[in-house]
């Protein structure tokens, strides 16, 4: 079964686990995956869940979909988890046999000063991680319980004028590794080096924080069948080209050999030389040795504001080989827009979205596991798509 983690941006991470015990009572069997999608509107933002027997397809509004605030959602253990940001709540749902979410318990982790930037790694069915790096901690909870069980420093740096946000948790041996991107998107400033905060995952000793000068920051890392963890750093979506900053190092991907919490020396990958693209969008998994970059065209000149490069349609993609440090035109990636940044990995696939040629919506994409292309999945009508993962 896997996690599945929905960020401010689209933030997805996962990891494995099959045990059992998120819940109390008896289950629904029947195939049940959890959808997301999110409304952006003047008054704020809107997000809605629901579930359905498979992964859909043709098109998906939210419309039957249970409605929360500015939320992420996460599955895990066979529960769908609302972590309700601007209250600081946590949210446990079932899904019954007729496929509709209950509310179940909910705990709040308001007393403990948690800000907007917090995200959750499960664990195991009895700890979970709230990273918070505003508040600079880690809260430790109990999915099945729902309680709360204790907490201690992150040791994250409090960089002057930046935010620190972690990406999505990874399981790393006895430990979980988070990338971590420190920056203010008012300046497009951050802080010019790779880094990742290491914890234990069974008990509350110190984390400590791994820097790297060679690379730019990012929220992007995946692991291997092998334990490495790659690295994908771009700077929050490209930001290195209209940053005023001077002296930063490229877009590149580290790794972190199984076994190991530091970076390796001898691995760097360029992936604005390998791409010959003025600026790295995001990256998707394809295999342990392939992602699909998406990038700016290299042949169409950048636009002069920032907003304007986002909104962009002149996006392309391309097949990176981790081991060789070189990339092929993707066209089965369509060009144009870009939305998240972040995957969703389900029965082994990856699932990624992007616009919809008028705007109007997100079209969620399969990547096929043996890297001729992607196929189209579904739709999502009205809004923009905010994280799947299977139930059951």
């Amino acid at each position: 079964m896997l996690v599945l983690a929905c960020g401010s941006d689209g933030t997805t991470g996962d990891v494995d686990s099959d045990a059992a015990g998120a819940g109390a009572g008896a289950r629904a069997t029947n195939p049940a995956v959890m959808v997301g999608v999110v409304s952006d509107n003047p008054d704020g933002r809107q997000s809605y869940v629901g579930v359905f027997p498979s992964i859909p397809s043709g098109d998906v509004t939210a419309a039957g979909m249970r409605e929360y605030g500015d939320a992420y959602f996460y599955v895990y253990d066979g529960s769908v988890f609302v972590f309700e940001r601007e209250q600081g709540e946590i949210i446990r749902l079932e899904a019954n046999e007729a496929l509709e979410l209950v509310e179940g318990p909910r705990i709040s982790f308001a007393n403990y000063g948690v800000q907007f930037s917090a995200d959750n790694t499960f664990i195991s069915p009895t700890r979970a991680y709230m990273v918070d790096g505003g508040s600079g901690q880690i809260i430790v909870w109990n999915p099945s319980e729902m309680t709360i069980t204790g907490s201690f420093p992150a040791n994250i740096p409090q960089r002057e004028g930046l935010e620190t946000f972690p990406g999505p948790g990874i399981f790393h041996g006895d430990s979980v590794v988070w990338p971590l991107m420190s920056s203010f998107y008012d300046t497009v400033s951050f802080y010019p080096k790779a880094a990742a905060l290491v914890a234990s995952a069974t008990t509350d000793e110190a984390p400590v924080v791994v820097e790297d000068d060679r690379c730019l920051p990012g929220y992007i890392a995946y692991s291997n069948s092998e334990g490495d963890i790659y690295f994908h750093g771009n700077a929050d979506g490209g930001w290195r080209h209209y940053t005023m900053q001077a002296d930063i190092p490229p877009a590149c991907v580290l790794r972190m050999n199984a076994g190991e919490t530091s970076f390796d020396p001898d691995y760097q990958l360029d992936i604005g030389a390998a791409t010959g693209a003025p600026i790295i969008y995001g990256s998707w998994r394809v295999s342990d040795r392939y992602w699909i970059e998406r990038v700016w065209d290299p042949a169409v000149p950048l636009p002069v504001a920032y907003g304007d490069y986002l909104a962009g349609t002149d996006f392309v993609s391309m097949l990176l080989d981790l081991e060789t440090g070189t990339t092929s035109p993707f066209p089965a990636v369509p060009r144009g827009g870009v939305a998240s940044g972040f995957e969703d990995r389900v029965d082994g696939s990856t699932y990624v979205p992007l616009p919809t040629p008028d705007g109007s919506g997100e079209i969620v994409y399969r990547v096929l596991p043996d890297g001729s292309g992607v196929a189209e999945t579904f739709t999502v009508r009205g809004g923009g798509y905010w994280g799947m993962g299977k139930l059951r």
